[in-house]
């Protein structure tokens, strides 16, 4: 008897949930009333061979009638030493309703394509080092490892007022496989966030919008057998924002082994 499991694939993760909403919640889109466009990008382990590059853009914009958004995501996704990259490209839509004069609710629902592949023109194998350790020729070795495509779905809702909001997120509904050869599911990933607001200067002179806050927020995030908690404050200086993030938990979800 040996034990067995089914392996997962990596998901993209920014350190500023609230800095790349329509990645954190698809509820978000159109949030602001108006259009935005945010660029999200990390370097993870600068220092080795191996580092992790994440990209993002995220474009969103709210119709006049104020009840339908829709935006745009675009991540890029790549690892130095084995040439790998990920591009995903997906919509996303949203409908706001107001419940009372002080709460709103809104709907929101994502989808996306992906394509990862493994560039193998940075690969040095075995059979193409000599005696003398120099490189020479080409590798017998059978690069098969095809790129892979898929399409993930995902949805969520949010609660909100001016000086507060609560949501809740579901990403990778259809667990899609991005494995080269063997399965391996990209796991649903559960989101909760929210956060509250507090004014200091809120005013609009001569058109121009002036605002001075402080926003506590929380986040919580399950993904196969990883889970985190997150806590951040943000600071608004109209036209700057700045934002302070502090990851209290990082870590794994016991679970019973499969076995065969």
């Amino acid at each position: 008897m040996a034990g067995s499991g089914a392996a997962q694939a990596q998901d993209l993760y920014f350190a500023q949930p609230y800095a790349t909403r329509l990645h954190t919640n698809p509820a978000f889109t159109g949030l602001l009333d108006d259009y935005s466009l945010t660029l999200s990008y990390r370097n993870q382990f600068p220092t080795l061979a191996g580092t992790f590059q994440t990209s993002q853009l995220a474009a969103d914009y709210r119709f006049q009638d104020q009840t339908s958004a829709v935006g745009v995501l675009l991540n890029v996704d790549r690892t130095g030493s084995i040439g790998y990259t990920r591009i995903e490209a997906g919509s996303t839509y949203a409908y706001h309703a107001r419940l009372t004069p002080q709460l709103s609710v809104s709907a929101g629902a994502q989808a996306s394509y992906g394509n990862q592949r493994i560039s193998y023109n940075n690969l040095v194998f075995g059979d193409q080092i000599d005696n003398n350790g120099t490189v020479q020729g080409g590798t017998r070795e059978a690069l098969d490892y095809a790129p892979v495509s898929y399409l993930t779905l995902g949805t969520g809702l949010l609660v909100y007022g001016e000086r507060f909001w609560f949501g809740l997120a579901g990403h990778h509904l259809n667990q899609p496989d991005l494995g080269f050869r063997t399965q391996t599911k990209l796991p649903l990933r559960l989101n909760l966030n929210g956060g509250y607001k507090h004014y200091f200067v809120r005013s609009t002179v001569k058109q121009q919008y002036r605002e001075i806050s402080l926003s506590p927020t929380l986040s919580y995030t399950r993904q196969g057998g990883s889970q985190r908690a997150e806590a951040g404050l943000y600071a608004v200086l109209t036209p700057i924002t700045l934002g302070l993030l502090y990851r209290g938990c990082r870590c794994r979800v016991r679970s019973s082994p499969n076995r065969s």
